[in-house]
């Protein structure tokens, strides 16, 4: 529901917020086993660590550039912007595909930063710039596959119809059509241990038949019957 095409403003926020409360209660009431023992802790998480750690080491470089982290933030920023924002094209998402993924991988390879106090942000970038990449990557699916113009954003089609006769016809457009996979499905995106991108259409799940009244759903939290 994040980033659903359908989603009102504000509503990221608080997903974000109720997702996270949701998943922290589901964790203290379903896994309150003991901890594991320290030798099966390492055991499993020994080589997780261990490239965080390589990974810190090589990005740390005295000399580095001190604005670097700021200079990459702004680019995919900018980039999201023109091509992920509320106005698309698809030759525009098909280029952006392409530059965030070349950003990811120098960003991975060659970002330095000056000490191990930069060290949050240096990730915070890695992380952001892969995201984007993925969101780019889901747009660029939606558009190959006969999407367009829905929800809160404008697809813009030289094949289309202007809204209006004072605009130029730049801003031509076409609705999608509703019975279109791409429209009727949900669009899963992850990476393989390889880091290729795999993508899925699934069905999209039916909303559920409750009885929501509050006096139930209060009457269920307190008999623990909600985090599930």
């Amino acid at each position: 529901g994040t980033h659903g095409v359908y989603r009102p403003g504000g509503s990221a926020l608080n997903s974000g917020q109720v997702g996270s409360l949701r998943a922290s209660l589901y964790i203290s009431k379903r896994y309150n086993s003991e901890p594991p023992e320290m030798g099966n802790f390492i055991n499993i998480a020994e080589s997780q660590i261990k490239r965080k750690f390589e990974l810190a080491k090589s990005l740390i470089d005295p000399d580095a550039d001190k604005n670097i982290i700021q200079k990459e933030r702004e680019q995919f920023q900018k980039r999201m912007s023109a091509a992920g924002a509320h106005i698309r094209e698809s030759n525009k998402v098909n280029k952006a595909v392409d530059e965030a993924w070349e950003q990811y991988e120098r960003i991975k390879k060659k970002m330095k930063v000056a000490s191990a106090e930069e060290l949050p942000a240096a990730f915070r970038n890695l992380d952001l710039c892969l995201t984007h990449a993925i969101y780019l990557e889901v747009f660029k699916e939606y558009l190959e596959n006969g999407g367009k113009s829905r929800g809160s954003y404008l697809v813009l089609d030289p094949n289309g119809e202007k809204p209006c006769e004072e605009l130029s016809d730049d801003w031509k457009f076409s609705l999608a059509d509703p019975e279109l996979p791409v429209c009727k499905k949900i669009l899963e995106v992850y990476l393989d241990d390889e880091g290729n991108v795999i993508k899925t259409l699934v069905d999209v799940r039916p909303i559920p038949k409750e009885d929501t009244w509050f006096e139930n759903i209060w009457s269920e939290y307190r008999k623990d019957n909600i985090i599930k």
